[in-house]
C-alpha cells in the first residue's frame, strides 16, 4: 500500500473519530439543556401534558386561545384575574337581584330560584333581535333559552321546568315560558366591594346589600353599614365564570 493510501487512510479515521465527538457532544448538551429547561420548552410548544401551573400568568394556556373575544362572558384565563369589579357587577346582575339563599353548591338551589334566574337571563341577554309578544302583551320564551342561560351560569344543576308564582308560565304543549309583563325591581341596592382571585381558576366577590334608597358617598361614615355582605365564589371554566357557591359574610 502506498504511503498516499497510508496517510488517506489516518485523515479518514481522525475525521470519522472527531465527527463521533461532535456527535457525542451534542447528544449530552442536548439532553443536558432539555432536562434544565423542559418546563419552558413544554409551555413555548403548548404541549396539551403541561399542566396550567407551569403557565407564567401573563402567557395564556392552550385553552384560552379557544376563548371568543366578542362575548363578554367569554375571557383568556390571563386576563380573568383583571377582570374589573364592573364587569362583575354586569354579569351578576341577575343573580344579585334574585334572592338566593346561601348555598355550598349549584345542586342545593332551589328549582323556582333557577327557572326565574334563567329567564331574566334570557330575557336580558337578547340583543339583536327580541323574544315575540302575544296579545296579551305577555313574552314568549323557548325553554331551551331557559335551560341554556342557567347551565351558562351553574354546572351540576338539573331543571324541572314550572310555574313561577303567577307572572311566569310554563307550557308543556309548546315547550315555553310565557312571562307576563310586571315590573321587577329589587328591594336592594348591592354594591360589589371586594374581587379576590383565591386560586387560579377561582375567584371570590364580595356583595354588599343596602336599603333600596341607598346613595354612594364619595365619603363613607361607619354609618354606611350594609344590611347584610354575601360572597359568591366562582369557577372559570370552558372561556366563562360558572356560580360555585354563596354564602353570608
Amino acid at each position: 500500500m502506498s504511503n498516499e493510501n497510508i496517510e488517506g487512510n489516518r485523515i479518514h479515521k481522525v475525521i470519522t473519530f472527531l465527527l463521533g465527538l461532535v456527535f457525542l457532544a451534542g447528544i449530552v448538551f442536548g439532553g443536558v439543556y432539555l432536562g434544565t429547561h423542559f418546563k419552558q420548552i413544554a409551555v413555548y410548544l403548548n404541549l396539551p401534558f403541561a399542566p396550567q401551573n407551569w403557565y407564567p400568568d401573563n402567557v395564556s394556556s392552550k385553552q384560552n386561545t379557544t376563548s371568543s373575544q366578542e362575548d363578554l362572558s367569554s375571557i383568556s384565563l390571563s386576563s380573568s384575574n383583571e377582570m374589573s369589579i364592573e364587569w362583575f357587577d354586569e354579569y351578576l346582575s341577575n343573580f344579585i337581584f334574585i334572592k338566593f339563599p346561601p348555598f355550598k353548591e349549584p345542586s342545593e338551589i332551589n328549582n323556582e330560584d333557577l327557572i326565574f334566574f334563567g329567564v331574566i337571563t334570557a330575557v336580558s341577554s337578547q340583543k339583536e333581535t327580541s323574544y315575540k309578544v302575544n296579545n296579551d302583551n305577555e313574552t314568549i320564551i323557548p325553554a331551551i333559552d331557559v335551560e341554556k342561560s342557567i347551565y351558562d351560569f351553574f354546572n351540576g344543576v338539573n331543571i324541572k321546568h314550572s310555574n313561577i308564582e303567577d307572572f311566569i308560565k310554563y307550557s308543556e304543549t309548546t315547550n315555553e315560558y310565557i312571562v307576563a309583563a310586571v315590573g321587577l325591581d329589587s328591594e336592594f341596592k348591592t354594591i360589589i366591594s371586594d374581587k379576590k382571585n383565591i386560586s387560579l381558576n377561582k375567584t371570590e366577590i364580595t356583595v354588599n346589600y343596602y336599603n333600596r334608597d341607598y346613595q354612594i358617598q364619595k365619603q363613607k361614615t361607619l354609618d354606611d353599614k350594609p344590611l347584610k355582605t354575601m360572597v359568591i365564589t366562582l369557577l372559570f371554566d370552558e372561556g366563562k365564570y360558572k356560580i360555585l357557591s354563596l354564602k353570608q359574610k
